[in-house]
């Protein structure tokens, strides 16, 4: 199974800490969404738009303990179906989307550069505790 992600799992650091090994993507885009910062957080979400189009990558779901820190990440979203176009083929994928009313998100874009320009240092941090409290090691 491809993953498709847009936001802070596109830093290899990020993907490399949450899932304790490194995994290669994909440049991928999706249709039908656009990306928003998440009210209150310093990562995006994804709101419904149907022009939309959002630019992320894809890679392969990992296994085992790793899928479950994975998982365990991403508390609030629920794992849905996706059309990802790369390399110029259709591939089906899952993406992680808000699952209820989990996270709302601003009128704000969200960007990768700005993001790790500004934001990713404490957001390592962060990671870095969760591992630690949620014995995620």
């Amino acid at each position: 199974m491809d993953i498709f992600v847009y936001g802070t799992l596109l830093d290899a650091k990020v993907r490399r800490l949450v899932t304790g090994r490194p995994l290669a993507i994909e440049p991928a885009l999706i249709r039908g969404f656009q990306v928003r910062r998440a009210l209150g957080c310093r990562f995006p979400i994804l709101v419904a738009r149907p022009s939309g189009r959002v630019r992320g990558a894809l890679f392969g779901a990992p296994l085992g303990p790793a899928f479950d820190r994975l998982i365990a990440f991403e508390a609030g979203y629920a794992l849905r179906p996706v059309a990802a176009n790369a390399r110029g083929r259709v591939k089906a994928a899952h993406l992680f989307l808000p699952a209820g009313a989990y996270h709302k998100a601003t009128r704000q874009g969200w960007r990768l550069e700005g993001w790790r320009r500004c934001d990713r240092t404490d957001f390592l941090f962060w990671i870095r505790r969760w591992r630690t409290r949620a014995s995620c090691v």
